[in-house]
C-alpha cells in the first residue's frame, strides 16, 4: 500500500486516549484489526520512495501551515474494507489547502496534477459485514451507546503531519517520521 500522510491526534492527549480506547474496543467486541487513530492526509507515496528527500519535500509544504481543527461530521459505511466504518469529517478549507500542497509536494506530478476525490474521514473499524457482524448494527451501537468520543462536531486539534508506512496488515504499520506545523 505504500507511504501515507496522516493527521492524528497529539500522542497523550484527552483526543487521542478517548480515540484509542473506543478504536481498541470496536476492535476487539468485533474481532477486526487494530489500527492507530487517524485521518489520512495523502496516499500513493511508493514504498520505494527515498525518506530524508520525502521528509524534506514535507516540511517545505507545510512550512507557513498552521494547526488546525478537524470536526466530526457523522458517522457513516462505504463499504470497503478501509471505510467499514467511519466517522466523515468536515472539508475545512485550512484541510484542503494543506492536502493542496502536499499532494503537490510529494506525488509525482502526473498523479498530482489529476482530479482529487479526497475524502476524509477518521476511520473506527476496518472490515466487512459477516454473518454475525453488520456494519448498520454497530453504527446503532454506537449511537445507543452515546458515541461521544466522535459525535457530530466534536473532533481533535491536529500540530503535526505523519509520514507511516502502511506495508503489510495494519498492526505492522509505522510511523517513519513527524513534521510540525507552525503556530
Amino acid at each position: 500500500m505504500g507511504i501515507a500522510l496522516w493527521l492524528a491526534p497529539s500522542p497523550s492527549s484527552s483526543a487521542d486516549t478517548s480515540l484509542r480506547s473506543l478504536l481498541d474496543k470496536l476492535s476487539t467486541a468485533h474481532s477486526t484489526p487494530p489500527f492507530d487513530p487517524h485521518v489520512t492526509l495523502l496516499t500513493g507515496i511508493p514504498t520505494g520512495a527515498p525518506l530524508e528527500p520525502l521528509l524534506q519535500q514535507l516540511e517545505s509544504a507545510v512550512q507557513d501551515a498552521e494547526p488546525l481543527k478537524l470536526q466530526y461530521k457523522e458517522l457513516g459505511t462505504h463499504g470497503t474494507f478501509f471505510q467499514y466504518l467511519f466517522v466523515a469529517v468536515e472539508k475545512s478549507e485550512e484541510l484542503k489547502e494543506l492536502r493542496s500542497r502536499v499532494r503537490t509536494a510529494c506525488l509525482p506530478p502526473n498523479v498530482s496534477a489529476t482530479a482529487d476525490d479526497y475524502f476524509p474521514h477518521l476511520s473506527l473499524m476496518y472490515g466487512e459485514d459477516t454473518e454475525t457482524r453488520k456494519v448498520a448494527d454497530v453504527i446503532g451501537e454506537l449511537k445507543n451507546e452515546g458515541g461521544e468520543e466522535v459525535r457530530s462536531g466534536g473532533g481533535f486539534a491536529v500540530d503535526e503531519v505523519l509520514l507511516v508506512s502502511c506495508e503489510g496488515p495494519p498492526k505492522e504499520w509505522m510511523v517513519l517520521g513527524r513534521v510540525k506545523l507552525q503556530s
